[in-house]
């Protein structure tokens, strides 16, 4: 009896059987092909509505930014895997068993690493991680040969420059912010368009990596801080393939995941000093006032309240909202963390001056593991690395 919950864990499930069978055998054993069959049908009815992005995280598979957790065959293929590198495989509509069975024979072929390939319907992300030694100059290697900006789908905007949707849409999320803060309803639908502006940009500027640029001369910081946090964020889940919907909730989630702020006095998120103990009380409660906002609000993608609660939780849970030490952060929270983090120490404030990009690079790393993600840290780094460096050419 199967306990399957999701078209994509059936997946998983046939194919690390497939691979398994082919190792013993070949990949056009006929106990292969049939496991190839089950598994393109299983994820057929889904296909037809738009591609499947299948991450693969510490042995977990993250559909759609939800962990649908381990098992016997989703470790197996896991580590199958990163044998070869590969952190996520996408799959589209009109993948066929033929497609999935060379998946197979490309996996299970001896001295095959170098060759293995994208199908037209099943694309593969290549990843590797490595710590830095003391005379090398990167902290990890994302390899990026199947992932192209230019395959993200026309998000139904216009192409524009990053400073020009930067400027125009912070003064128009600061607006949504005040209605709020006045106790108005939030205009999701606002919200929404702010993000595909931004996922437009991106898309049209390929490596231009606006976020670099933060928007630190405008006087409200919870302001500029979401905006720049929403674009970290949609940079990193772009070099890990994420596209569509997804993608744009991704934003949504970031753009929204200091909401709770709004409902501190506002002369705590002014003090140009660090917080007393009291202050920093009232501060801490704003995860927990930002997610049973959103919860009420309709229209807020689910994420979105996941991320607002979580994003102060950190990887080894230490963090705050206190919670058991089983919780398990959404991916998402942990990319929000990172981007959080990282926009935080670049920017100025009252009682300290801003931070160096390598000197931030830094932090991170130290923090990889404990506070945040080690795997997604690296893959920020490596985005980092790359823009940084298509700047100064």
């Amino acid at each position: 009896m199967t306990t399957d919950r999701h078209p994509a864990q059936t997946f998983c499930r046939h194919l690390a059987t497939a691979l398994a069978t082919a190792a013993l055998y070949d990949s056009r054993h006929a106990q292969v092909l049939r496991l190839c069959q089950l598994a393109a049908g299983a994820v057929r009815p889904i296909l037809d509505d738009g591609g499947l992005a299948l991450l693969f995280v510490e042995d977990e598979l993250v559909l759609e930014g939800c962990s649908l957790g381990r098992g016997m065959y989703i470790d197996r293929l896991a580590r199958q895997l990163r044998r070869f590198g590969i952190s996520h495989l996408r799959l589209k509509a009109g993948l066929e068993a033929e497609e999935i069975r060379s998946l197979v024979e490309q996996l299970t072929t001896a001295g095959a690493q170098d060759r293995i390939h994208a199908l037209p319907h099943l694309g593969i992300g290549r990843v590797e991680v490595r710590y830095r030694q003391a005379n090398e100059e990167s902290d990890g290697i994302i390899d990026e040969r199947n992932f192209r900006v230019e395959d993200l789908p026309e998000m139904g905007v216009p192409a524009e420059t990053a400073e020009e949707v930067s400027e125009e849409e912070l003064a128009r999320f600061a607006e949504i912010c005040e209605a709020v803060r006045r106790k108005r309803q939030l205009h999701v639908v606002g919200i929404s368009e702010i993000v595909a502006r931004f996922v437009a940009a991106f898309t049209s500027e390929a490596g231009n990596f606006f976020a670099l640029a933060p928007l630190r001369e405008l006087d409200e910081y919870t302001f500029t801080h979401s905006i720049n946090v929403c674009t970290l964020n949609i940079a990193q889940a772009m070099a890990l393939g994420i596209e569509g919907q997804m993608l744009h909730d991704i934003g949504v989630a970031a753009l929204l995941h200091d909401m709770g702020k709004l409902f501190l006095p506002e002369e705590i998120l002014t003090k140009e000093g660090q917080l007393d103990e009291e202050e920093w009380q009232l501060m801490r409660q704003h995860p927990v006032r930002g997610a049973r906002y959103l919860l009420e609000t309709p229209g807020v993608p689910r994420l979105a309240v996941i991320v607002a609660y979580e994003h102060h939780i950190q990887y080894d849970t230490q963090g705050y909202p206190q919670v058991g030490t089983s919780w398990k952060q959404n991916l998402v929270s942990q990319i929000t963390t990172i981007s959080d983090v990282f926009d935080a120490l670049r920017t100025e404030r009252a009682y300290r001056g801003s931070m160096q990009v390598h000197q931030i690079s830094q932090i991170l790393l130290q923090n990889a593991g404990s506070k945040l993600n080690p795997q997604l840290t690296h893959n920020f780094l490596r985005v980092l690395e790359r823009v940084t460096s298509a700047a100064a050419s």
